[in-house]
């Protein structure tokens, strides 16, 4: 239990919180359990410590790796990728009333360089057998993803995808809409859903990557601030200190954030001549140079 705090309902009694660690093997089976039966977990702990007289009263229950297991979170993670180090996640929708949806997801998935997902009207070259790389996209997959709702349960081509994913183990996410979203069915509801905001779709994309540990809240947050300060960089030594510090979470960065990185750098006469600050910029664009347009790498590196 963690350090007590205000008075509970019980004379002098004072409210706490229940934390269960657990073993890094045993915290990923169970965080869906204590996600989806939160409130069952804690009638069940209260029934082991009742509250009572001039004792800790439990108000809350939290689940967390032991400390000694953080370290191996990234395995973990790492245990969704492919050989490649990728992300491979299959979106499955309704084409006649869902495909905007499904491209805007791609498109934010895809922000992130380890992940890659598939969409059939954007994916699927014109003339190809459409069965065939649908099958041949389903079998590299890592997530199945369905977009939930009525129309979805209605298509019989999402209803095929689902069964074929079901039958190869693939590990099933669905995605409820928060206009026209409907809860899972058939073979797959037993799965939790994810659900997701139509008019922040990008909210939403980060909220579940960092649900899941692929990316850190922390660090989301830090780039976003340093992203702030790198562009207010008012001198040489400034702009290397910068450049330093926000490159430190270089595997955290989106493709946005990159293609942010580089306006900024073009537009700031202090980033671009401080010799302290190009070599930073110049491994990270290096690296990404397949995103940045060619114009402005070559913009970039003119100053070398």
């Amino acid at each position: 239990m963690q350090e007590p705090s205000r008075f509970g309902s019980s004379l002098n009694s004072v409210l706490s919180l229940f934390v269960i660690s657990l073993p890094i093997e045993d915290f990923y089976k169970f965080k869906d359990l204590f996600n989806l039966d939160r409130n069952f977990i804690m009638e069940i702990v209260l029934d082991i410590y009742p509250p009572k007289e001039n004792s800790v009263e439990i108000c809350d229950t939290r689940l967390e790796m032991l400390d000694k297991d953080k370290d191996k979170k990234e395995e973990i993670v790492n245990s969704n990728m492919d050989n490649n180090g990728k992300l491979r996640i299959f979106i499955s929708y309704s084409s006649k009333y869902n495909k905007e949806i499904a491209g805007s997801l791609k498109e934010l998935f895809e922000e992130y360089d380890n992940i890659e997902c598939f969409v059939a009207h954007d994916d699927i070259i014109h003339g190809s057998e459409w069965e065939k790389e649908i099958i041949k996209n389903l079998n590299s997959t890592n997530l199945f993803m369905p977009i939930q709702t009525k129309h979805l349960e209605s298509s019989y081509w999402c209803q095929q995808e689902a069964g074929y994913a079901l039958a190869k183990g693939i590990k099933i996410i669905p995605l409820i809409p928060d206009v026209d979203g409907t809860d899972p069915v058939g073979f797959y509801a037993r799965f939790q859903g994810f659900k997701i905001k139509t008019q922040d779709l990008r909210s939403s994309v980060k909220w579940w990557l960092i649900k899941e540990g692929i990316i850190s809240e922390d660090n989301v947050g830090e780039i976003e601030k340093k992203l702030l300060l790198f562009s207010a960089s008012a001198s040489f030594a400034e702009a290397g200190d910068n450049a330093r510090s926000l490159c430190e979470f270089a595997g955290d960065f989106t493709t946005a954030d990159i293609l942010k990185m580089v306006d900024i750098t073009l537009s700031n006469d202090q980033i671009m001549n401080s010799f302290a600050a190009r070599p930073y910029l110049r491994r990270l664009f290096r690296k990404h140079s397949s995103i940045i347009p060619k114009e402005k790498l070559e913009e970039f590196f003119r100053y070398e």
